[in-house]
């Protein structure tokens, strides 16, 4: 009897002595430690991506910023550009029209000594007729 109950605790793993047991309880321990350990790893991985993803999406958003003030930069250099060259080409056309209405001046000017022109030489053309 005493065979078969040493052969049944080597094969349940039930070893009397203490440093059997130590050694049993630090292989449990490792079994136990690195489905542990995996698990741990892979939340460190989920937890590392989670920060990645979060630093991804600020990042993202600091550019998106970036890029809005960049473009109300440039829309503000462009409008004052645009408000410059509005500014030269109104001033171009008070040029032209003050010198249009010079021209219909000197015009009306002419047509009126045209006119009077053509009455003097009516005349004088009517003198010599009757003459």
């Amino acid at each position: 009897m005493s065979s078969e109950g040493t052969e049944r605790k080597k094969n349940d793993r039930e070893v009397e002595s203490p440093k059997e047991n130590e050694q049993l309880f630090q292989r449990s321990k490792i079994t136990l430690r690195s489905p542990l350990q995996s698990i741990k790893k892979e939340n460190r991985g989920d937890i590392e991506m989670e920060e990645v993803k979060k630093m991804i999406s600020e990042l993202a958003t600091q550019i998106r910023d970036d890029m809005r003030e960049s473009n109300k930069q440039l829309l503000k250099e462009r409008n004052t550009q645009l408000k410059k060259e509005l500014k030269t080409i109104r001033q171009e056309l008070k040029q032209t029209r003050y010198q249009l209405q010079d021209q219909i001046k000197k015009l009306q000017i002419s047509m009126k000594n045209g006119s009077e022109l053509r009455k003097k030489w009516e005349r004088k053309w009517v003198r010599q007729k009757v003459n």
